[in-house]
């Protein structure tokens, strides 16, 4: 008997989503006091940064637009750059011209793979150049560098980037500008899609059975 294995591929459509970090809890409410470090994943993302040795601030922070901190105390930058009631900013940055340009990362907390769309990007403290750097499996994908203001938001999109093979596994991100204190950023409503899983049936079709009679001569 023969076996015939029909194997069927059956794949479900993309996912698109945005993270709007407007679910993070309240920041401090006080005029002296600023963002939160973020701690937790968000919308099934992690967010982490390259570190340097003294300097934990070099962290991913977020902060609400109603703090009076960023409204009356800081860069009007803040009250630009965030939408809807939450953003993110890149920790605070090393005031020393030898540190190198701190990258901060974002991954999907179950490690698998994910298109990044576009985000809105302010610059703090000048002009600036956000650089954003996709990889997969350690291999760069992805490469997009746009100029970003600090007067207003600036929206950076993947559009040049069409097709399957910009799906990353890490997107590592950073203001290229050559004066340390004013690479800091701020980032909000970052788009993103899920590729399609794809589930493997296997159905085994038995066919092209064959038998041998033998007939005896009940008679003979």
């Amino acid at each position: 008997m023969k076996t015939l294995i029909a194997t069927f591929a059956i794949a479900t459509s993309a996912s698109a989503g945005i993270v709007t970090f407007d679910n993070l809890p309240s920041t401090y409410g006080s005029s002296t006091g600023s963002g939160q470090q973020l701690t937790n994943s968000v919308d099934g993302f992690t967010f982490t940064s390259t570190t340097t040795v003294g300097f934990s601030q070099n962290s991913w922070y977020y902060y609400n637009a109603n703090n009076p901190y960023f409204t009356n105390n800081s860069s009007p930058a803040y009250p630009i750059g965030v939408r809807g009631t939450t953003a993110m900013y890149s920790g605070y940055y090393d005031n020393n011209s030898s540190t190198p340009n701190l990258t901060y990362n974002i991954s999907r907390t179950d490690g698998s793979l994910w298109k990044f769309n576009q985000a809105v990007f302010t610059s703090v403290w000048a002009m600036g150049n956000i650089h954003l750097m996709g990889y997969r499996n350690g291999v760069q994908v992805l490469d997009i560098m746009q100029g970003i203001s600090n007067t207003q938001q600036t929206m950076v999109s993947n559009s040049s980037y069409p097709g399957p093979d910009d799906r990353i596994d890490t997107l590592k991100i950073t203001n290229t500008v050559e004066i340390t204190p004013r690479r800091h950023f701020i980032m909000d409503d970052m788009y993103y899609t899920l590729p399609a899983p794809s589930v493997l049936a296997m159905i085994g079709l038995a066919v092209c059975g064959t038998s041998n009679r033998r007939r005896k001569d009940s008679n003979g």
